[in-house]
């Protein structure tokens, strides 16, 4: 039932009302509205019924004072007077009143009009529900579009990470501003690595995301929530419980930016196993092409050493050919061995630079494949 406050300085008249609405209505009654200010602080009824002529402000200035009011401004006031001119109407109505009932009135119309106010109200309050309703909903869609902005932001953001931590301060990053106190664990490569906003986490934090982990994709404990996944889990250390809708759409949206998350931690993963092949494969290239270089040094030592062996041994022998007795021919036939062999060694020595300019195309394959 709706409540109805009448204010009138005759007791008779309140017995009246009282006695027509208490059936339908919950019905309070005043003599006069000296303590009307105080009343309402406590009490907003629905209606108020205000006689016109009373000691010390009359209802015309109290409902004046009324509609000046911002909490009160929309109780509807109905005059109850025996003033019943045009110009006392008028009066009222300039004053906000929403109807003017002339005493002495008749019950049946009383009544009807009363009614019909409280079918109008019905009808507003109605109207103020779904207005209500659809204004929470429609923040409740801007604030879903914003997170999912943030998260948005957040899935292209990572992809510019280049380090675990990284990832783990990104992520941070984007809880801070969905106001959560958020702790990260990430498992990569058989390491467990976990993070907090300072940089220092706790023992028991870092023990409870390892046990949460195996326990499924969200478990709850009051204000904790872990969210896991295959490679990472996150601890919220401050879950809004009490705003279910808020509540609501950090569950949704947690998915969606963990899996982003997961999707770049394997990647990076695969880079950085990848980014150590490579710097190993890098040395060992560096290490044959120093090889390399050291091998043709010492092939040109060789190579010089055996030629000054070669003219040594050719000139003794020229020496020594006058003290043999050979003949020209035999002569002859010894120098060209010499020669030959000479020949040889210097086609071994080219043999081993085509050898060498085969490693250096190979080495420069390695390097071009690498890079």
């Amino acid at each position: 039932m709706k409540s109805v406050l009448a204010i009138d300085d005759e007791p008779t008249n309140l017995l009246v009302v009282q006695e027509l609405l208490e059936d339908e209505f919950n019905i309070e009654c005043m003599e006069s509205a000296d303590n009307l200010e105080e009343y309402l602080q406590s009490n907003i009824p629905d209606i108020i019924l205000l006689d016109v002529n009373m000691p010390g402000r009359d209802g015309y200035e109290i409902c004046r004072w009324l509609k000046s009011e911002y909490e009160y401004s929309t109780i509807p006031v109905v005059f109850v007077s025996a003033k019943d001119t045009m110009e006392e109407r008028l009066v009222g109505y300039d004053a906000g009143a929403y109807d003017y009932i002339t005493k002495p009135f008749e019950y049946p119309e009383f009544l009807a009009k009363i009614r019909q106010l409280d079918k109008y109200l019905d009808h507003i309050y109605r109207i103020k529900d779904d207005y209500q309703n659809a204004f929470a909903t429609a923040m409740q869609a801007m604030s879903g579009a914003g997170e999912l902005g943030t998260i948005m932001q957040f899935l292209d953001d990572i992809i510019d990470c280049t380090t675990y931590r990284q990832v783990a301060e990104r992520m941070f990053q984007t809880f801070t501003t969905f106001g959560l106190d958020v702790r990260v664990q990430i498992r990569v490569s058989g390491e467990v690595l976990s993070f907090s906003p300072d940089g220092e986490i706790k023992p028991l934090e870092e023990e409870l995301l390892a046990k949460a982990s195996g326990k499924g994709r969200f478990v709850d404990s009051g204000t904790y929530t872990f969210v896991n996944f295959e490679m990472v889990s996150i601890f919220i250390k401050n879950m809004p419980v009490d705003d279910q809708a808020v509540y609501g759409r950090i569950k949704d949206n947690m998915p969606s930016m963990l899996n982003g998350a997961e999707a770049r931690l394997r990647a990076l993963e695969s880079e950085i196993v990848l980014n150590e092949k490579k710097k190993a494969l890098n040395f060992a290239v560096e290490k044959i092409h120093s090889a390399l270089g050291s091998a043709k040094h010492k092939m040109l030592d060789l190579k010089q050493h055996n030629s000054k062996l070669i003219e040594h041994l050719i000139g003794q022998m020229e020496a020594e050919f006058f003290s043999l007795d050979l003949t020209q021919e035999k002569e002859v036939y010894l120098m060209k061995i010499l020669e030959k062999n000479k020949e040889k060694l210097a086609s071994f020595h080219d043999d081993g630079q085509k050898l060498e300019v085969i490693f250096n195309k190979v080495i420069d394959r390695l390097q071009k494949a690498i890079n």
